[in-house]
C-alpha cells in the first residue's frame, strides 16, 4: 500500500453533537434576517471523535505544540509531537461547543476569534495499530522471498490497548488520532464562520435580511486584535461576506471566506490560503440543514501526487449535516488531499472521491481519502458511527471503523468493529470481510475472510478514558488468517508493550465472525445533499 506519512483518512466518528449550545445568543435587531443564532448558524454543530472525551484543553498548551505542528507539516519528516493528553485527540466535542458558542453569542470585539493553528494540525500515530512487522518464512511465500517486512497501516489492531500504558482501547486511541487533522480543520473552519457574526454583534452591524454583509475590513479589525500564535506572522482576509436569502420559503444564511495565513518556514515566508463556504437552513425551530467545504492549499513531496512532478497540493474538506424533528443528528463528512492547486475537488458541494488521480487527471486525490458518517442523539452521543479512509486512488480497499455506542446511566459503552470495506468512491461505510495478508508474499485481497475484528468498549468514569471489555483482535497474517507451520515467525507486542518474535503456532485465531457483525451492527445513512 503506498501511503502518506500522515493519514488524512480516517475512521470512524466525527461527531455533531446538540449538546450544551442552543441557547447562544445572536446579532440581529429589527432589521436582521433572524435574532435567533440556531436561526443563522449551526450552534451544535462540532466535528470530533465520539471516543475523544477530553476536556479543557488550554488554548496555551495548544499553541506550545503549534509549532512542530507547523514543521511536521511543512518538512513532511514525521508525526507533530502531539500537544495534548495521550488519551485524546484534543478535540472533543464538548471543548469545541464551548469555544464556537463563545464566540457566536460575543458582543464584543475580544469574544471574536480565530486558531490559524488548526489549520496545520497533522495526524498522530498510533502504536498499537499497523505497526511495521519483521517476518520470516512466511507460509504464504511459495516461490517469493520468505523473509521481509510488512508496511505499516496493513494489519489493523495488532494489540488491545495502546502501548503507553494507559489501557485505552487500540480502537479508540487509533480512531481519536487519526481524527485529530479532520477535527482541526473543521474546527477552525466553524471558528471563522462563527466570527462573521461575531464580528456583526461587535460592530453592530445587523445580520442580513435578503442582502449580503461585506464583513472584510470587520474581520481584519478582528486580527489586529489578537495576538499571532509562534510560527504565523500574519493573517489576511481578503474577503469576507455573509449572505441571506429566503426567498425559497426557507431563512438560508451562507458564508464566504478567503484567508491567508502566512507562517515562517525557516526564515522564508510562505502563505496558505484558506477558502470557505457554508450554507446553513433552518427548517424549523427544531430542524436544520447544512453544507459547509474548505480547501487549502499544501506541500507533500514524498506523497502519491509527487509522481505528476509538483508537489503541490490541495487540502479539501466538506461536512453535510442534518438535524431532524426526532433530536437526531446525521452527518457525511469528507477530506482528501488532491494535487497540485488548479483542480475543483467538490462536487455539488462535497469533496469528490471518484475524482482520482490518474495519467489523464493529474489533480485528482492523491491521498488519504477520509468519509465520516454518523446517525446519533446529541444529548446521549448513543448512536450509530462509520469512518472509513483509502491511502491511495489505487487501493481498492478502505479500511473501516465502525462503532455503536450507548449512554447508560451516565456512562458511554459500545462495540468497536475494524475491518476492510469497498473502494472509497463505492463504499457505505460498512465493512465488508477482513484481508489477513495485505503486503506479505503470496498475498490475495479477494475473497475477503468472513471475520472481523471486534472490541467492547466502555469508558471509564475516573480516567475518562475508553477501555476494552473484550477484543477479538487475534490472527496470523496469511491469506486465511490462520497458520501453525511452526516455522513462520513474526512480531507482535510482549507484555511490556515491545515487538518480538513470536511463531505461527503459538497465536489462536480469535476474530469475531462476520455474521455477528452483520446481524448486530445499524449502519449509519448520510443525509440529503441540497
Amino acid at each position: 500500500m503506498r501511503k502518506a506519512v500522515w493519514i488524512f483518512a480516517a475512521i470512524l466518528s466525527l461527531t455533531l453533537a446538540a449538546c450544551s449550545g442552543g441557547g447562544a445568543g445572536g446579532g440581529g435587531g429589527a432589521d436582521g434576517g433572524s435574532s435567533d443564532a440556531s436561526d443563522v448558524y449551526p450552534t451544535s454543530l462540532g466535528v470530533a471523535s465520539p471516543l475523544d472525551v477530553s476536556s479543557s484543553v488550554s488554548q496555551q498548551s495548544a499553541n506550545a505544540g503549534f509549532l512542530s505542528r507547523v514543521l511536521a507539516f511543512i518538512n513532511i519528516l514525521k508525526p507533530a509531537t502531539p500537544a495534548y493528553a495521550a488519551d485524546s485527540s484534543g478535540f472533543s466535542m464538548a471543548d469545541q461547543l464551548s469555544t464556537l458558542n463563545s464566540i457566536i453569542s460575543g458582543t464584543s470585539i475580544g469574544s471574536c476569534t480565530f486558531d490559524p493553528q488548526l489549520f496545520f494540525t497533522t495526524e498522530t500515530f498510533t502504536n498499537c495499530y499497523g505497526p511495521t512487522v519483521d517476518y520470516t518464512g512466511h507460509a504464504d511465500a511459495g516461490a517469493e522471498p520468505a523473509d521481509g517486512q510488512l508496511p505499516s497501516g496493513d494489519l489493523g489492531l495488532w494489540n488491545a490497548t495502546e502501548t503507553d500504558g494507559s489501557g485505552t482501547a487500540c480502537s479508540a486511541m487509533t480512531l481519536n488520532n487519526k481524527m485529530k487533522k479532520v477535527s482541526a480543520n473543521a474546527f477552525g473552519s466553524l471558528q471563522v464562520a462563527a466570527d462573521l457574526v461575531c464580528v456583526s454583534n461587535a460592530n453592530g452591524i445587523a445580520l442580513p435580511s435578503n442582502s449580503s454583509s461585506d464583513l472584510t475590513a470587520a474581520m481584519n479589525d478582528m486580527v489586529a486584535s489578537m495576538v499571532m500564535p509562534p510560527g504565523v506572522t500574519a493573517i489576511a482576509f481578503n474577503s469576507a461576506a455573509l449572505s441571506h436569502s429566503d426567498a425559497s420559503g426557507i431563512n438560508e444564511y451562507s458564508y464566504a471566506v478567503d484567508v491567508d495565513l502566512t507562517y515562517d518556514d525557516g526564515g522564508v515566508p510562505k502563505t496558505m490560503n484558506v477558502i470557505l463556504d457554508m450554507t446553513h437552513r433552518a427548517l424549523s425551530a427544531t430542524t436544520y440543514t447544512g453544507r459547509i467545504s474548505f480547501s487549502y492549499n499544501g506541500n507533500d513531496p514524498i506523497g502519491n501526487c509527487a509522481a505528476t512532478g509538483s508537489s503541490d497540493i490541495t487540502r479539501a474538506g466538506s461536512i453535510l449535516y442534518s438535524m431532524d424533528s426526532g433530536g437526531q443528528l446525521s452527518l457525511d463528512v469528507r477530506n482528501a488531499d488532491f494535487c497540485g492547486t488548479g483542480g475543483d475537488p467538490f462536487a455539488d458541494g462535497l469533496v469528490d472521491p471518484t475524482d482520482k488521480l490518474s495519467e489523464t487527471n493529474l489533480t485528482g486525490w492523491g491521498n488519504n481519502f477520509s468519509r465520516f458518517i454518523a446517525n446519533m442523539v446529541p444529548s446521549t452521543m448513543d448512536g450509530s458511527y462509520s469512518y472509513a479512509w483509502q491511502a491511495g486512488p489505487q487501493d481498492g480497499n478502505t479500511r473501516v471503523f465502525n462503532i455503536t455506542l450507548e449512554n447508560n446511566s451516565g456512562v458511554r459503552s459500545g462495540d468497536s468493529y475494524f475491518g476492510f470495506g469497498d473502494d472509497i468512491a463505492a463504499t457505505d461505510g460498512t465493512v465488508k470481510g477482513f484481508i489477513c495478508n495485505w503486503a506479505g508474499p503470496g498475498n490475495t485481497h479477494l475473497p475477503m475472510q468472513a471475520f472481523i475484528q471486534a472490541q467492547q468498549i466502555e469508558e471509564d468514569t475516573a480516567t475518562k478514558i475508553f477501555t476494552p471489555v473484550a477484543s477479538y483482535i487475534m490472527y496470523d497474517p496469511v491469506n486465511n488468517c490462520d497458520s501453525a507451520t511452526g516455522t513462520f515467525s513474526y512480531k507482535r507486542f510482549d507484555g511490556s508493550g515491545n515487538l518480538a518474535m513470536i511463531t505461527d503456532d503459538t497465536v489462536v485465531l480469535d476474530l469475531q465472525a462476520f455474521a455477528t457483525y452483520s446481524s448486530g451492527f445499524t449502519a449509519p445513512t448520510a443525509p440529503a445533499n441540497f
